[in-house]
């Protein structure tokens, strides 16, 4: 419901950012509201997956999401609150979202191989099986 209402307010917290004067508080406002929209977005996704609650032929990529690039968005509207109090170029930040998500991806990608040499056979059963999502 959270998310939901982040979608509701949007149009109306985009229609204060067109606004006159304090730019730094308008500013702050909107990329408040689309990090909490975000990160609701990405905390939903983690919890449905594994709970069983997709439809049987829900995409393979519903059940693992991949959320660095919402991960990347958040953090560059979260590191624009404070810039946007001292400059009005703070929307810059939002354009970096795509370099800043290849950036994470590339350290997430590091460190999965870092770590694959060091797998158990615990951690190989684990992969074999079909896990939560796949209930008979």
């Amino acid at each position: 419901m959270l998310w939901l209402l982040m979608m509701v307010t949007t149009p109306f917290v985009a229609n204060l950012l067109a606004g006159k004067g304090g730019f730094g508080v308008r500013f702050g406002i909107y990329a408040l509201i689309q990090v909490i929209g975000i990160g609701s977005l990405i905390q939903m996704s983690r919890i449905l997956g594994p709970a069983g609650l997709l439809r049987r032929n829900a995409p393979e990529s519903a059940r693992h999401p991949d959320n660095i690039s919402l991960l990347a968005t958040c953090l560059m509207f979260l590191v624009s609150i404070p810039v946007g109090f001292v400059t009005s170029g703070a929307f810059a930040f939002w354009a970096a979202s795509p370099p800043a998500a290849r950036g994470l991806r590339r350290l997430s990608a590091n460190g999965r191989h870092a770590t694959a040499d060091h797998a158990t056979a615990d951690d190989a059963r684990r992969a074999d099986s079909p896990g939560p999502w796949m209930r008979n």
